[in-house]
């Protein structure tokens, strides 16, 4: 796989909605049909919206988060358009389609550490920052004391600008406000988790890469991202989504 593939691998898409209803979500979430609201584009809301379209093809997206959707038939035929779209796309992997909320299992193949800031507790860095960002929580007490191998990803927009305190949409970069985006994706992942919630875009997770490579060399980085690729698509593999997608 490229660094292009992987880093597309490590996005995890913004909340999306597959709805012609009124709710509040649907409103928000909905995108364009051929450069026009859904309403004027005379397509069928099953179809891939211009902003999907471009983060599968362009950004190599392949995690996508299903927020609000009309009903079950709705839901298989967009997936079917989604699958039909990605397998011509470079190695033809399959898109993981969740919905919003999830239900964890006992045996949790992804966790998603919370927008909090554990105050007080990392007493190897002394570090206060949005869980995800810690090293002292991901690599030191997750990864290495409890011996965690499978997918870390973040909550959603932590590592975008938080210009409103409270807002569903804005960011929520606690501890790291002061940093660029792409700075903040390379801290999280030098903390050791896999994937980037509610981040469409492969631009900054390819920034973060090239900071990588300056600190320790194309070949460590690399390791680094593939580490992460084989827990992604380890997943993908045992949901039988390259058999049945």
């Amino acid at each position: 796989m490229s660094i292009h593939q992987i880093a597309g691998l490590m996005l995890y898409s913004a909340h999306q909605a597959v709805s012609s209803g009124d709710s509040l979500f649907a409103k928000m979430f909905q995108g364009t049909y051929h450069g026009k609201p859904f309403a004027e584009s005379g397509c069928e809301i099953y179809e891939l919206s211009d902003e999907q379209k471009k983060f599968l093809e362009e950004d190599d997206l392949r995690h996508v988060l299903l927020t609000v959707v009309d009903n079950a038939e709705t839901a298989a035929k967009w997936n079917n358009r989604m699958q039909a779209f990605v397998e011509k796309i470079g190695l033809g992997i399959p898109c993981n389609n969740s919905s919003d909320p999830r239900h964890g299992t006992k045996a949790a193949a992804a966790v998603m550490p919370y927008y909090t800031v554990s105050f007080g507790q990392d007493s190897t860095y002394h570090e206060n920052v949005g869980n995800s960002y810690s090293k002292y929580i991901i690599r030191d007490l997750l990864r290495d004391t409890y011996h965690y191998d499978g997918v870390v990803c973040t909550d959603w927009m932590i590592t975008k600008d938080c210009p409103q305190i409270d807002s569903f949409t804005s960011g929520k970069c606690w501890g790291t406000e002061t940093m660029t985006e792409g700075q903040r994706h390379y801290k999280i992942l030098k903390a050791g988790v896999d994937q980037f919630g509610g981040n469409s875009e492969i631009a900054p997770v390819l920034e973060a890469y090239q900071m990588g490579v300056q600190e320790y060399g194309e070949e460590a980085m690399r390791e680094r991202f593939e580490k992460s690729a084989v827990r992604l698509l380890r997943n993908m593999f045992r949901t039988g989504l390259f058999e049945n997608p």
